[in-house]
């Protein structure tokens, strides 16, 4: 060592016959300063500003003020240094292109200090993803597999989530290993210190754990979101189902509350079903009229055989006042004449056709709400007994 400066011994460093450069693609760099070029203005002396640079990056591990420092060199001349920061990460990566016969360049230019005319140097070091492909291809990595596979499961994952800040008891079980790395660079301070190499590999392997964690939630999440899909396709599969045979049931004259029951669904379903088919209006209501004819044709055929009004309630399954109300009906139908003041009514509601709504009719004839409806149920069912020539 001169005047501060290190010298390295003979045989620290021999130059590979390979060439390893480091190229910078997309303008995706580090624009680097050459640290120290003050110091080695002789080896810059004959270079002009802008002059382009091949720069060789030189590992000097004897060095006593950093082991981990990394040399700048042109022609075979040291120009500098890679800042101390950029030095603990490149500095086992570039000794490892050496060990694969591979000397590692990078492209440089020089710049010159208007204030005093010194010579500077500007080194373009690549980044993400050039910087990891040069990391893979110098065994590093690898190198760092081969020991972290020598821990227990428990320890490596624990290692990973705490690259950052190792406890003392885990830095001392990977030191334990490193005879199966013997290329990094250990510190001779110990403690919780790890290669800088090993613990980049570490935050990697980290990263690439959450990473595989992340697909595998995001897998499951499809899967569930795959799952809900079928399920609401085959829930509209069938309540497409459910709405066809309602509409089929309706234009087969079938009633709303026969529908529901056949279907088991409410009447209300029955109800929109039919609204959005343009069914309620007619068929509905004609398969209402059928219906109560039905029954009230029915129940006088078992009057007629000699049933009582309580039997013919139980043969039905309603109350006795509804069998009343189906035997008048069933009378009044087989002669309208026979209640004169109900016929009235259901020739006269026929006034208010165009009224739809119950509530204006009722206002229109003067009528309850409830009169009106009966007056055009029996109406629906005179027009389709004693159809108008």
């Amino acid at each position: 060592m001169t005047s501060g400066v290190y010298t390295p011994p003979p045989g620290e460093y021999s130059r590979p016959e390979g060439k390893y450069w480091l190229r910078v693609e997309n303008f995706n760099y580090d624009n680097h300063y050459v640290r120290g070029a003050i110091y080695h203005q002789p080896a810059l002396v004959e270079f002009t500003t802008g002059q382009s640079l091949d720069v060789e990056l030189v590992p000097e591990p004897g060095n006593p003020h950093d082991p981990w420092a990394v040399a700048f060199h042109v022609s075979g001349q040291r120009i500098g240094y890679l800042a101390s920061d950029f030095a603990d990460e490149m500095h086992e990566f570039v000794a490892g292109h050496n060990r694969r016969g591979r000397a590692v360049y990078a492209s440089g230019e020089v710049r010159v200090r208007p204030e005093d005319s010194v010579k500077l140097a500007t080194v373009f070091l690549p980044w993400w993803p050039e910087r990891e492909a040069f990391q893979v291809d110098s065994g590093v990595p690898a190198e760092c597999d081969a020991l972290l596979a020598l821990l227990t499961g428990e320890v490596r994952e624990r290692a990973m989530a705490t690259s950052q800040n190792l406890s003392d008891q885990d830095a001392r079980l990977i030191r334990s290993k490193r005879s199966s790395a013997p290329h990094l660079v250990w510190s001779k301070r110990g403690g919780n210190q790890i290669p800088v190499a090993l613990r980049l590999r570490l935050i990697d392997l980290d990263m690439e754990r959450k990473e595989e964690e992340r697909r595998v939630r995001e897998a499951a999440r499809e899967v569930l979101r795959e799952v809900k899909r079928q399920e609401r396709a085959a829930k509209l599969e069938a309540r497409e189902a459910l709405d066809e045979s309602i509409r089929q049931l309706a234009r087969e004259g079938v009633s709303r509350a026969a529908i529901a029951a056949r279907l088991n669904c409410s009447e209300t379903k029955v109800r929109s079903t039919l609204q959005r088919a343009g069914l309620a209006a007619s068929n509905a209501n004609v398969a209402s009229r059928n219906e109560r004819l039905d029954r009230a044709t029915q129940a006088l055929a078992l009057q007629k055989d000699g049933f009582t009004r309580r039997e013919i309630a139980q043969a039905f399954d309603c109350s006795f006042e509804t069998i009343k109300g189906l035997l008048k009906d069933a009378k009044f139908f087989q002669d309208p004449s026979s209640d004169l003041g109900r016929q009235r009514r259901a020739n006269q509601v026929a006034e208010t056709h165009q009224l739809p709504k119950l509530a204006d009719a009722a206002a229109y004839l003067g009528w309850t709400i409830k009169a009106v409806k009966a007056a055009r149920s029996d109406a629906a069912v005179l027009s389709h007994l004693y159809p108008t020539p």
